[in-house]
């Protein structure tokens, strides 16, 4: 599913755009990667590259794929048939994306997810629901804080422009996206809402069941 190709690349040009919360998922992204035994990355939907330029800096080896060939990905394609071969990468970041697909292409983007990669992604999807959450530094320097969703209360404004669907929203719970993510053959190893990002969902899944 494709936007508008005039507007793809512009829409990173805003300083606008970098807000603590979209660099906040950036830290987590690269986190995963960081703790990960892995070398061969695929960037899916790579936005700006910001995570790209870290990740091939910090001398990691980075694919990037996008449906518009006006962002210069690495390879261009369609999500639900991506040209890569079985198992040629070790991780697949995928963040933001897959709302942006109409939901009944979710399992098969997954499904390819799961084929191109051998051992692990890290999914974020976007979490609407009303939700409080807090952030607290200690006296010994450690950070403490909790994130608190009302998934039984309605989600306060409209969906953003461009997606198809977000958790939270009515017929999407998180259990729902949890259903679909196993029912692609993939293993959640963690699911988290982070305090700096709390609007925001972070699957992290094997794509074997001893990962």
């Amino acid at each position: 599913m494709k936007n508008n190709p005039e507007t793809a690349a512009a829409q990173f040009c805003g300083l606008d755009y970098y807000s603590p919360q979209r660099l906040g998922q950036y830290y987590y992204q690269i986190k995963a990667i960081r703790e990960s035994d892995v070398n061969r990355i695929l960037e899916i939907g790579p936005g700006p590259g910001v995570v790209t330029h870290i990740l091939r800096t910090a001398g990691m080896n980075v694919k990037t794929f996008d449906c518009e060939a006006d962002l210069k990905p690495d390879v261009c394609g369609d999500i639900r048939a991506i040209p890569l071969a079985d198992n040629s990468v070790d991780f697949t970041l995928c963040c933001q994306v897959l709302e942006h697909l109409p939901f009944e292409d979710f399992k098969k983007s997954l499904s390819e997810i799961k084929r191109v990669t051998a051992k692990f992604a890290l999914i974020s999807l976007p979490y609407v629901s009303r939700v409080i959450y807090s952030l607290h530094k200690l006296p010994t320097g450690r950070r403490a804080s909790w994130v608190l969703h009302f998934p039984w209360l309605p989600a306060k404004g409209r969906s953003a422009p461009g997606h198809f669907w977000e958790i939270g929203r009515k017929g999407y719970s998180q259990k729902k996206i949890r259903h679909s993510i196993k029912n692609a053959g993939l293993y959640i190893r963690e699911a988290f809402t982070p305090v700096d990002a709390p609007n925001n969902q972070f699957f992290l899944v094997a794509t074997d069941r001893q990962g």
